[in-house]
């Protein structure tokens, strides 16, 4: 059965990882199970709920009572016509964190850094190694992004040193030392970056994970999956690189390729970007993904949630933390931000 994943994002802040006001990218939308996208019925519920013949964002909608209100509606409308939501949810400063591991503790460009890191086996997994950088200062990890995103030699030894300073001052001397080491072979590293800086950024990286899961729910389902993304002019050059990514045309499958490593998906058979103006269910993305970082950040931030706020929360909450299988909600983030969002739900 072939069907469509309506796909859009919110807290894209482009270089800007430590964004206070927007900490969070979330990427995701609904998979059309039975094909109701034409569904003219299904069509003029939609419409009926937000009484609007024009475009409506998130943005606009959340800002009142009402507005939210209209989009819980939406959101229990897409699941009675059998919609179903995933989510790739993303703490940019986290993510900056994790990107330091990537790269400093390598262990082809690290000697000091064991191969079983690769496969979690190590004493420490990759995560929580992010978790100790995590903990270090703003300056410092918008340092590392600085460095790393115009692949500065001299800029990431700079880097290099500030993080292996920071580590020895909270008492990660063993963690210190394999960081500085990194400046050894750190200028064979950059140079096997560059044309790869690209694909980390959260949104490339939340799309691989959308794509993880979407793919393992359509492979167990035995679906072929059309995934379309609303096309921002802004964001129109990252786009194209989305696609040249993912797509391999000699075997119809989306292929992601990072170094040697090459995942293939099978059932998500074609990426494609269409204007949200023109496609409701691209507006109905929008509308469900701007309404989960919403409440996050209102969670992570600890602002009050008012009765509608809660009953969002109470809608969204079987899919942002669906444990089993299906898995439906993909995050990166921090144990600490992970276990204060678990104390809400």
């Amino acid at each position: 059965m072939r069907i469509k994943f309506f796909c859009d994002e919110s807290g894209n802040t482009g270089n800007n990882f430590l964004d206070e006001k927007d900490p969070f990218f979330v990427l995701g939308g609904w998979l059309d199970k039975c094909n109701n996208s034409s569904n003219i019925e299904f069509i003029d519920d939609i419409a009926c709920i937000l009484e609007s013949a024009h475009e409506i964002k998130s943005t606009k909608l959340i800002k009142s009572s009402r507005g939210r209100r209209k989009i819980k509606s939406v959101i229990e409308c897409m699941v009675r016509y059998d919609y179903l939501p995933f989510f790739s949810i993303v703490h940019k400063k986290f993510a900056i964190a994790a990107r330091v591991v990537d790269v400093l503790l390598d262990p082809e460009y690290n000697n000091m850094v064991s191969r079983k890191i690769t496969y979690n086996e190590d004493a420490l997994p990759v995560k929580k190694y992010a978790e100790i950088i995590y903990k270090l200062s703003d300056y410092v990890l918008s340092n590392f992004a600085e460095a790393y995103r115009y692949l500065d030699y001299n800029l990431m030894c700079q880097s290099i040193e500030l993080i292996s300073k920071e580590l020895k001052e909270i008492n990660e001397i063993d963690l210190s030392n394999k960081v500085f080491n990194s400046k050894i072979l750190i200028s064979d590293n950059l140079n096997d970056e560059i044309g790869l800086e690209k694909n980390q950024a959260p949104n490339i990286f939340s799309l691989y994970t959308l794509f993880q899961i979407l793919d393992n729910y359509g492979t167990r389902e035995r679906l072929s999956i059309d995934f379309i993304h609303d096309n921002q002019k802004e964001y129109r050059d990252n786009m194209n690189n989305i696609s040249n990514l993912f797509f391999n045309d000699r075997n119809d499958k989306i292929r992601y390729a990072f170094k040697q490593r090459k995942i293939f998906f099978n059932s998500i058979k074609s990426l494609s970007f269409e204007d949200s103006k023109n496609n409701t269910l691209i507006q109905c993305a929008d509308i469900t993904v701007g309404t989960v970082n919403y409440i996050l950040k209102k969670l992570i931030f600890n602002k009050s949630l008012d009765n509608i706020d809660r009953e969002l929360l109470t809608t969204l909450k079987p899919y942002i933390i669906s444990w089993g299988n299906p898995q439906l909600t993909h995050f990166m983030i921090a144990e600490e931000t992970f276990q204060k969002w678990m104390n809400y739900f």
